[in-house]
């Protein structure tokens, strides 16, 4: 189609549109100067914009969000700007790049470090209840040991359940909190029954008054909520039995299956017999107008026999119909409750005959699809129905139906019955006969489609831009391709189209790249190689078959197959080397004797047989879930023994394994009451407590602690113990002592410490280290010993201090002339001194702070050489090192001060570590 003959066409088609007037005036004008795609097109492009931009809060991703709504998330790149911890300069730059939609968004964000983001690595528990926790800083990777808090949650046990002491270790560092927790269970203590006399009994009775059931209580002396009860097996019998005229006597009994109980009673009165009758005998008079009852006395004479006579009542029970009699009912009712009502059915009621009425009309079709009426009349009285059809109805069309709107039919119908007409009409809507849609479509110079649908019943016309869809046929080097536009309208379900199509010229040969097809030789078990050069647009090739080497890539293991090596080289300059890889089957696996392995709890048993040519991989194991069995009870002496057996699934590799063990532990004692020692220790007591298990004779002592008062010339002496959570006390009154004076106090200097030395006073019983400040005593530190050192003097500065000692449990504060003026060294040493514990596979390290100190280093002594374990701020005094294997090392720790590390003396100030 020409471009002329498109325009001739669009004008026509304008004028169509124009006289059904489903087109605009103005776009019909402006039609007649505008191609077709022109007047159908309607596209406005996007313009989209960055609305927001965010960094995740690591700076790890960063999120652009842009005015249609999407979000795009990216992962940032990481560049270290300046390298080192993250409180020491530490400066990172992150940078992302996100394109969308022709946008491009280049950010960059520079972090500069103060503080570290501390994550937890692991919990140490070391001995006298110490807790360290490794943690790392996950920024700059710096690793510290931090000494946690300890504080413990009780839970007291109960008779039932068990107690807890939970220990909770909560490590603070920078501000952040980690938290670990120990929890050890206490069994419970048990019930404590109250004494038999005070056992409760509750009889149940039934609605009837007869007792179904007993219960006895007894409760916990330690929780009146715990109640112990017991169901009774109930039994019954008639200890005298009844007559009509006199009346019985019963008994209960409650006996229990737990033998604290005692056997319950409980005698009942039994009701005097009832006369007792036979059946009663009903006899109607001839005319059913009388009933008599007769109850013959089973258990009696004939007095006591029981006649009723009564009237009776009728009533119609059942109408009489056209075809059937109806019925009357006698009723008999007596007064006596040994006798029931009785009735009589009588048929004595003359039939009516048969009453129609107006019939019912029933509309159907025949096979033909023509009308049939059907009059059904029915007796009044329901138990007649006659059925007349009538097969001429006449039909009437009303109105007729159009495209959109429904029609009319009127039938009429007509019977006799009886020697009377009866007629019946029935009005029917027919449904409309629907549009039949034609379409011609309109084609503009651009491949778009205009449809112009109208109805060929009504006429009704309507045009439809169409949807346009391509179908491309490429071309070959041997065939031409094709481009189809096909063209869819739609009219509510219904579809139209129509297509137009272009040629497109045939290609000229073009190769590829080769391809190489690897053959294997099944005969000589080995491969060959074809190279096959061909156009893109045809068949035509070029082919070569290769020279083809071998050689082993990967030696095969036990469990891992090797790699073979197959390499084809090629003549034409257009093929290149190719390579093709073959799996080497694996080698058979050799293996040692079975070694078995049990868990610490003893639950599991693991069997392996190592293989001898392989891998840790290749080796055999089985976990097998061990049974146990008491094989020796526990005594409150000795500890009970299981027997633990594990069976093997793989009974060709491994034998079934037992292994017992002494681990139920020993009963509890049955312990008497406390009996109480006072020891005099000088001039003051002290007081030990001991009981004694009733079974075994075992003794177990405790410690007490010792308090006293004076009053009127006599010391009372208190002493306290707890045992198994009950506190038990004991006191000693004894004359009172004559008070002693605090002891005489020197002292030696020392860097930024002196050490304080007094003499032993006779009568005390500890000593107690006082200093002067803010104008007032304050006491330092409290002991048994006769040496104190104050440590973190200032070098030069006078520190007034003073000891007193503590008497029958009351410290002399009233003397304190023995009050020194002490001075540590004007000057001080530049190293810390540092202690160590050792707690498993694990050391913890303790110095003594350098004032000024910038930074401390731990070091340790290998080969010859001191070397830098790790360095920690000028601010931390611990340093925990975990996983050390086992072994002794010599350790140091140095401080930074004005820029210079004090390495003096190291072999001197080193401090020993051994870990086993």
């Amino acid at each position: 189609m020409t471009k002329n003959t498109m325009k001739r066409t669009l004008a026509g088609l304008t004028a169509v549109l124009s006289l059904a007037g489903s087109v605009p005036a103005s776009v019909i004008a402006n039609a007649q100067d505008l191609e077709l795609g022109q007047l159908i097109q309607n596209t406005q492009e996007e313009n989209v914009q960055l609305e927001d931009f965010e960094w995740a809060s690591d700076y790890s991703t960063a999120t652009a969000k842009f005015s249609d709504g999407s979000s795009i998330t990216t992962a940032a790149t990481k560049t270290i700007l300046v390298d080192g911890p993250c409180d020491e300069g530490r400066k990172v730059q992150y940078s992302v790049t996100i394109s969308y939609k022709g946008i491009t968004v280049d950010k960059t964000q520079v972090v500069d470090f103060t503080e570290h983001n501390w994550e937890l690595v692991e919990w140490h528990w070391l001995q006298n209840n110490i807790a360290v926790a490794t943690v790392k800083c996950s920024e700059c990777g710096e690793e510290k040991g931090v000494v946690a808090v300890i504080t413990t949650e009780i839970v007291e046990a109960t008779c039932e359940e068990p107690g807890s002491v939970t220990t909770v270790a909560t490590a603070t560092i920078d501000g952040q909190e980690f938290i670990d927790k120990k929890t050890s269970i206490t069994e419970p203590i048990g019930h404590e029954w109250v004494d038999a006399s005070q056992y409760s009994y509750t009889w149940v009775q039934d609605e009837k008054g007869n007792y179904t059931g007993c219960t006895a209580k007894r409760a916990c002396k330690h929780d009146a909520s715990h109640v112990d009860s017991c169901e009774a097996e109930l039994s019954y019998e008639v200890i005298l039995a009844p007559t009509i005229k006199n009346k019985g006597v019963g008994r209960y009994t409650a006996k229990f299956s737990d033998s604290v109980f005692e056997t319950q009673y409980k005698t009942v009165e039994i009701a005097a017999e009832n006369p007792k009758y036979a059946a009663a005998v009903y006899t109607w008079s001839d005319d059913n107008s009388q009933c008599t009852a007769f109850a013959d006395c089973l258990n009696g004479t004939d007095e006591d026999d029981i006649i009723e006579v009564v009237d009776t009542t009728s009533e119609v029970t059942l109408d009489p119909t056209c075809t059937e009699k109806g019925k009357t009912t006698y009723t008999a009712e007596f007064t006596n409750n040994l006798f029931t009502t009785k009735t009589k059915e009588v048929d004595n009621i003359d039939a009516l005959g048969h009453d129609y009425g107006e019939p019912n009309w029933d509309w159907d079709e025949d096979e033909d699809g023509n009308p049939v009426a059907t009059a059904i009349f029915t007796c009044s009285r329901g138990d007649s129905v006659v059925e007349v059809e009538d097969n001429n109805v006449t039909v009437l069309v009303t109105k007729k139906p159009t495209c959109e709107a429904e029609g009319q039919t009127v039938y009429t119908a007509e019977v006799t019955f009886g020697g009377k007409t009866y007629n019946d009409t029935k009005i029917v809507t027919t449904d409309p006969i629907g549009h039949n849609w034609k379409a011609q479509f309109f084609w503009g110079d651009d491949n778009t489609a205009v449809a112009l649908i109208s109805c060929t019943n009504c006429g009704e016309c309507e045009a439809r831009v169409a949807d346009i869809k391509v179908t491309r046929v490429e071309p070959t080097c041997t065939s031409e391709g094709k481009i189809t536009y096909t063209a869819y309208a739609y009219v509510g379900d219904e579809e139209f189209s129509d297509e137009v199509s272009y040629k497109i010229e045939k290609l000229p040969h073009e190769y590829g790249e080769a391809q190489y097809t690897w053959t294997k030789d099944e005969e000589n078990d080995t491969y060959t190689c074809k190279a096959v050069l061909g156009c893109i647009h045809c068949d035509d090739e070029i082919t070569e078959d290769g020279k083809v080497s071998y050689e082993v890539k990967v030696e095969p293991t036990v469990s891992s197959k090797g790699v073979g090596v197959y390499t084809a080289t090629f003549d034409n300059e257009v093929f290149t080397t190719s390579t093709y890889e073959v799996a080497i089957a694996t080698i058979k696996a050799n293996y040692g004797d079975p070694v078995y392995e049990w868990s610490e709890d003893y639950s599991t048993c693991t069997a392996t047989r190592k293989c001898l040519n392989g891998t840790a991989a290749d080796d055999i194991v089985e976990k097998a879930d061990a049974t146990s069995e008491i094989t020796r009870e526990a005594t409150c002496g000795a500890k009970g023994q299981i027997t633990y057996t594990a069976v093997f699934k793989d009974t060709d590799d491994f034998e079934v394994q037992t292994k017992t063990v002494d681990n139920i532990d020993t009963l509890p004692h049955t312990m008497g009451e406390p009996i109480w020692s006072w020891v005099q220790n000088g001039r003051t007591y002290t007081a030990t407590v001991k009981t004694i298990c009733s079974v075994c004779g075992d003794v177990e002592t405790y410690p007490s602690e010792v308090t006293s008062s004076l009053a009127g010339g006599i010391v009372t002496y208190t002493a306290t113990a707890t045992i198994d959570g009950t506190v038990y006390t004991s006191t000693l009154n004894v004359s009172a002592q004559l008070v002693y004076k605090n002891p005489v106090v020197t002292y030696e200097k020392g860097d930024e410490c002196v050490k304080l030395k007094w003499n032993e006073v006779d009568g005390a019983e500890s000593y107690a280290v006082f200093g002067y400040i803010s104008g007032k005593w304050q006491s330092l530190a409290q002991g048994n010993t006769t040496s104190y050192v104050l440590k973190n003097l200032t070098p030069g500065q006078e520190y007034k201090v003073a000891v007193i000692a503590r008497f029958n449990g009351v410290w002399n504060t009233s003397d304190m002339s023995n009050a020194i003026t002490v001075t540590p060294n004007a000057t001080s040493n530049k190293y810390p001194t540092a202690t160590a514990q050792v707690q498993g596979s694990a050391f913890k390290l303790d110095w003594t702070a350098v004032p000024n100190a910038q930074a401390y280093a731990i070091g340790y002594y290998t080969a010859g050489k001191w070397r830098v374990l790790q360095q920690v701020s000028g601010t931390t005094t611990t340093f925990v090192k975990t996983k050390v294997p086992a072994g002794s090392y010599k350790v140091v720790v140095v401080a930074k001060v004005g820029g210079n590390w004090d390495t003096s003396n190291l072999n001197q100030r080193a401090t020993t570590v051994t870990i086993k």
